[in-house]
């Protein structure tokens, strides 16, 4: 059951709506006339997401010898098409990649065909993967790559992704319950027993897991596989991690969990952490482009176990990642008001240790933090007087809540939203609690028709406090 504002003894209401309602209720300024705010946004028509550029390939022909640039096409997170008008003929370009943290070429043409070489990269296999668009990509990032052309044309076709800063992306979970929060003995676990495994690993064979992976960084969907068996006391462990179809060093990992009745032990793999196995970057029967395979070996003396019932779990990350995160919404059951977090550390907190006061009712919606529309702050401020919260992405009403003095608490950055409405955004509707002073956000257009129709007397709209970009 979701919660409303408890009012002051001459007006008092509640609304009957499901967990999956997404409200906002915080307390307000003090001293809010009840009018709609100068700097509320209206809906209208709605426009593209802006630019979302990490970083560019300069695009160069030969000219007199020199190198020429004739365009510098940006490119964001997601692969993209770019057309590059060369301004002649040519039967070789020049590319040089600027910006960005990571970037990979997937498919360039001129006058729709395929370079017949490469030079430059150290892929071996780039001449062959920058042919057609087919998640097999060739990493890009810093190069300056030649691609010669068996004719002249005179129309550059550019796939590509030049990727930003992803570090509020999250790895994937396996069970998916555990996504968005770190492992620990509360965790989910499937059930297994060393006795039961195999004695070797067969990729042929039914997988212990096989989970559908939808990445939010630019990577392709599909699944991740894991096998497990036993030998010459080891556990074995191999995740065929279909989804990660870049070669990121260190960045790269993949842990398995063991549960244990002494506790849970994590073992994690990367290109620069080995010491339980081997990590590739190739071609498997699952997919028909290179990608991540990780293959544990695990002494059962490290386990702690030899035998017996453990539980396992697996974590895979390699700038394939989750971009959509959830926000949590609790229910001040002392004042009324509602509390919103992104932040997984902090939600388990609360529901652990403060549930005599806060009321769990689910996730409000999601934010993707990788958009680029999503680029303005939302502020949280914390009322010491009333223990509630309130949130503003205005930056003039940031300034004028700090001004009220030591009342209101600055806590920082909830999480961005977009102020430009994009293309097919989530809308935060603003109303004013005119018993309290508070406000009231949700983004479900049920409870705000509802609200409009039974509640007008308590609460005014303020219009669209803010969207939220997919």
């Amino acid at each position: 059951m979701s919660h409303l504002v408890r009012h002051s003894s001459r007006a008092r209401c509640a609304i009957v709506c499901s967990l999956a309602l997404f409200v906002f209720l915080a307390a307000g300024l003090v001293g809010v006339d009840g009018a709609a705010p100068a700097w509320s946004l209206r809906a209208g028509k709605a426009f593209a997401a802006p630019g979302g550029g990490n970083g560019v390939y300069d695009v160069q022909v030969m000219v007199d010898g020199t190198w020429m640039t004739v365009g510098s096409p940006e490119f964001g997170l997601l692969y993209g098409t770019r057309i590059v008008h060369l301004n002649g003929e040519f039967d070789s370009v020049r590319l040089v990649q600027r910006g960005g943290t990571a970037a990979q070429l997937e498919c360039v043409l001129l006058d729709g065909v395929a370079p017949v070489a490469v030079a430059g990269s150290s892929d071996a296999l780039a001449v062959d993967k920058v042919r057609a668009v087919d998640n097999d990509v060739t990493n890009a990032f810093g190069d300056t790559l030649v691609l010669e052309f068996a004719g002249t044309g005179s129309v550059l076709q550019i796939d590509a992704r030049v990727q930003g800063d992803i570090a509020q992306a999250v790895p994937f979970e396996y069970p998916r319950a555990n996504t968005y929060g770190p492992v620990t003995a509360v965790s989910s676990f499937y059930p297994s027993d060393l006795n039961a495994l195999p004695s070797a690993i067969d990729t042929s064979a039914t997988p212990f897991v096989r989970e559908f992976a939808e990445p939010g960084t630019g990577h392709p969907k599909g699944y991740t596989y894991a096998w497990v068996a036993t030998a010459d006391g080891c556990l074995l462990v191999t995740i065929d991690f279909t989804s990660d179809n870049t070669m990121d060093g260190d960045e790269d990992y993949a842990t398995v969990h063991v549960k244990t009745p002494a506790g849970v032990k994590d073992f994690k793999l990367s290109a620069g952490q080995l010491t339980w196995g081997d990590v590739a970057f190739t071609y498997t029967d699952k997919v028909s482009y290179q990608h991540k395979v990780y293959s544990f070996r695990i002494p059962l003396s490290s386990i702690g176990v030899d035998a017996g019932p453990v539980g396992l779990a697996f974590t895979t990350y390699g700038t394939s990642a989750i971009s959509l995160m959830p926000v949590y919404r609790f229910y001040n059951m002392r004042n009324g008001s509602h509390f919103y977090t992104m932040n997984a550390a902090e939600k388990v907190a609360v529901d652990t240790n403060l549930k005599s006061t806060y009321f769990f009712e689910g996730i409000a919606y999601q934010v993707d933090v990788l958009s680029p529309a999503n680029d303005a702050p939302l502020f949280r401020f914390f009322n010491k007087r009333n223990g509630s919260h309130f949130y503003t992405a205005n930056v003039a009403e940031k300034a004028l809540v700090e001004s009220f003095g030591t009342a209101w608490a600055y806590e920082g950055v909830a999480h961005n939203v977009a102020l430009v409405q994009p293309a097919d955004p989530t809308t935060v509707y603003r109303f004013l609690n005119t018993a309290t002073g508070g406000h009231f956000y949700t983004a479900n257009e049920a409870e705000r028709t509802s609200v409009l129709a039974n509640l007008a007397a308590v609460y005014k709209p303020e219009g669209i406090a803010f969207f939220l970009a997919p």
